[in-house]
């Protein structure tokens, strides 16, 4: 026999819905059902209906306000214990008051903070149940209170005498302190939290509202101070006595689990640094004390160059434990004068933050001249760039840094943040691996590459972007029977713009899907038309980013592309780099087997400026590899690049494999690419990269246009 349990119900009382709705997903999320009421008059019925475990109550609202909603919950039958969180402006103080008066359990600031509220919904229910369950029996409220650390008290409020559990007695003298009077209690609580305790217990038992307070407990003896949390209420028994009766529970844990939470919500778990919202508030306190006091400020924003690169090729966890020896460098290079924290516990840690992926920002206040924070900055950038032994590798790390300064280049957070950014932007467009101090034209630069984003974004839908062709000649036949298709961006206003420029923003930006995906069937489009009109062997290559290439239902796709165009695998080559398939070897090695299988040519672009390893040509058994021009330049005089040609040569005949050499120029790099046994050659001898009717014209011109027969397969 099983019992079903349920989850518990949480009643949203609040006339705003947006809120009504922001909690309904924040609680479901957690686990719990909802029940909505819009007003006081509907939450009534709802709560005699539904009898939920827990009131969400808005304290302003129409018909029937929060406080009169709360008052007559308590007056119905299961009201007295039902859990009530009232929800109150933060600075509004009279209603938190007034909210204790009327028997609210506890209030919870808006803003609400949403991340927590299950959290805060799940203790309250806790705190209800434990309350619940003693209630019940004796015998099971000594293992209750062993369970929740829970302990019962009661004060005699004309002899002043207390009486404690055995629980209660443990908490309140865990270091021997006998607890037998009110004064007695008082000495067990923190001396910060002795007066509001005092006054809390004195109100209450004066009748005006129920006890429900937190505390912490005495210092004593140098230990960590434990929380506390006491309920209680006053009763009348015979002879006009009147008891005030109540509870302690240690709620240590509860608290630690709270700071937990609070920590997830303000530390990057990876470094243990604060994260973006986290320095947000601290730029924002720093920038306040900077205006009060006419101090300078500096942002100090920096990612790591090519850290794009280490993931794809050593993978993420590689990545992961380099930011992780990165955020250590940082804590061990800034030193204390340098740090930017309210506090002064770990302040070498509070002036850093890892704002996301590679990203980290430095705050530095009470600078004497900027010279401070550069020499800050070389210090930083000089501790990153110390050798990284990773996964077998020795990694020389560098960074690139933007620099803002408050006030000369902003007022406010996020103007100096958004400046810093352009600066670091700066530096890497720089080469990287160095600082740069913002200024005005660099403003400029970010809006222009923010145009930039912008106008790529909508290149797609305004059909902005064409193919050129580059075609391949076989060495062999001296015969032109395949092109490369080359991408390229016909802006409004800037005419052509470079693949250079936008290809690492669209592949930054995740537009490289969708723009590969126009260029497969763009390029499926134009080699069927060959294949029907000039050359029916004619095929095509297409380059493949990484992020598309790694995309598992490739092949599938590639598949229905061509099943639009009616056309055969063959006509189709893939092109893709070293680091595509370096950065998760056997999703790459499906994803090449995959291809094969369709009937595809696979091809390894720019071979020999990466890895070049045997290994993975041997496993991965692609069908060309394409020389990367730096080996044909110097062609045939340097005896290296001679050398370099011949080996991939040898290696790609041993495995099968045909040779394309890219960046021919000259008759006598091409003789000597065919003494050295190359089998294809791409490059401006050859042809420039020209439009669709400009190949036709150069094959027609030069013989390799065949007649297409009636039926031939395309």
């Amino acid at each position: 026999m099983t019992t079903e349990t349920r989850e518990p119900l949480i009643l949203i009382v609040d006339d705003d819905r947006m809120i009504r709705r922001l909690a309904r997903q924040g609680l479901e999320h957690a686990g719990f059902r909802v029940a909505e009421a819009e007003d006081g008059s509907i939450a009534l019925s709802t709560f005699d209906q539904l009898k939920p475990d827990l009131v969400l109550l808005d304290v302003v609202m129409p018909v029937l306000d929060g406080f009169e909603t709360c008052a007559r919950i308590r007056q119905r039958p299961g009201g007295p214990r039902i859990p009530i969180l009232m929800m109150t402006a933060s600075d509004d103080v009279k209603s938190i008051h007034r909210a204790f008066e009327v028997g609210a359990t506890d209030f919870i600031n808006k803003p609400l903070p949403w991340a927590l509220l299950g959290y805060r919904v799940r203790y309250l229910l806790r705190s209800a149940s434990v309350l619940t369950e003693l209630s019940r029996s004796e015998e099971r409220l000594r293992a209750a209170q062993q369970v929740a650390k829970l302990g019962y008290w009661e004060w005699d409020l004309e002899s002043d005498a207390v009486g404690l559990s055995e629980m209660s007695q443990h908490l309140l003298g865990g270091d021997g302190r006998q607890v037998t009077g009110f004064d007695d209690v008082m000495t067990t609580v923190h001396t910060e939290d002795r007066e509001r305790v005092h006054v809390a217990l004195r109100k209450a038992a004066a009748g005006a509202h129920p006890l429900n307070i937190e505390f912490r407990s005495s210092d004593a003896m140098e230990r960590e101070p434990s929380w506390m949390h006491a309920q209680g209420s006053v009763s009348v028994v015979a002879s006009d006595r009147r008891i005030f009766t109540g509870t302690f529970q240690d709620i240590t844990e509860i608290k630690r689990s709270e700071a937990q939470t609070r920590y997830l919500a303000y530390f990057d778990t990876l470094t243990g640094l604060p994260n973006r919202l986290s320095s947000a508030g601290q730029l924002d306190q720093c920038l306040s004390g900077c205006r009060r006091h006419g101090r300078t400020l500096a942002v100090l924003l920096f990612d790591l160059d090519n850290f794009k690169q280490i993931n794809e090729t050593l993978g993420h966890d590689a990545g992961d434990r380099l930011l992780s020896l990165v955020a250590t460098r940082l804590r061990n290079c800034v030193r204390l004068e340098d740090a930017v924290s309210a506090s002064s516990a770990g302040r070498h840690e509070a002036s850093l933050a890892r704002m996301g992926g590679d990203e980290f920002t430095i705050l530095l206040s009470e600078l004497a001249t900027v010279d401070d924070a550069e020499r800050v900055a070389e210090r930083i950038l000089a501790a990153v760039r110390e050798p990284v032994h990773l996964d077998g590798y020795d990694l020389v790390v560098s960074a690139s840094m933007g620099i803002s300064l408050f006030p000369l280049d902003g007022d406010d957070s996020s103007t100096l943040m958004a400046n810093a950014d352009a600066a670091m932007y700066h530096a890497k467009a720089a080469g990287g691996d160095r600082i740069a101090f913002f200024n005005k034209p660099m403003r400029s630069a970010a809006a222009n590459r923010f145009s930039m984003e912008m106008a790529l974004r909508r290149a797609l839908e305004r059909d902005q972007f064409l193919l050129q062709y580059q075609p391949k000649l076989d060495l062999a036949s001296r015969r032109i029977t395949s092109v490369e298709a080359l991408l390229r961006w016909n802006h409004p206003d800037l005419g052509l713009v470079s693949p250079l420029e936008f290809i690492p923003l669209a592949e930054e930006t995740g537009m490289i899907i969708a723009i590969s995906e126009w260029v497969l069937h763009t390029a499926c489009a134009q080699v069927r038309h060959w294949r029907t009109t000039i050359c029916p062997e004619m095929s095509i290559s297409v380059n493949l980013s990484a992020n598309h290439f790694r995309q598992p239902e490739l092949a599938n796709q590639l598949a229905a592309i061509l099943a639009v165009y009616d056309l055969a695998p063959a006509a189709i080559e893939i092109e893709i780099t070293e680091s595509a398939i370096m950065g998760d070897l056997e999703l790459a090695r499906l994803i090449t087997n995959d291809l094969k299988a369709l009937g595809c040519a696979v091809s390894i672009d720019d071979f020999g400026t990466g890895y070049s390893s045997l290994a993975y040509l041997k496993q991965f058994k692609v069908d060309h590899l394409k020389i990367d021009r730096s080996f044909i330049r110097g062609l045939p005089r340097d005896a290296d690049d001679t050398a370099i040609v011949q080996a991939v040569v040898s290696m790609a005949s041993v495995l099968g494999m045909r040779v394309i050499a890219e960046g021919v120029e000259t008759e006598q790099q091409l003789n000597h690419l065919i003494a050295l046994g190359c089998h294809e050659a791409q490059g401006y001898l050859i042809s420039r990269p020209v439009g669709a009717e400009q190949i036709e014209a150069l094959m027609l011109a030069r013989g390799d246009c065949q007649p297409v027969l009636a039926g031939a397969s395309i």
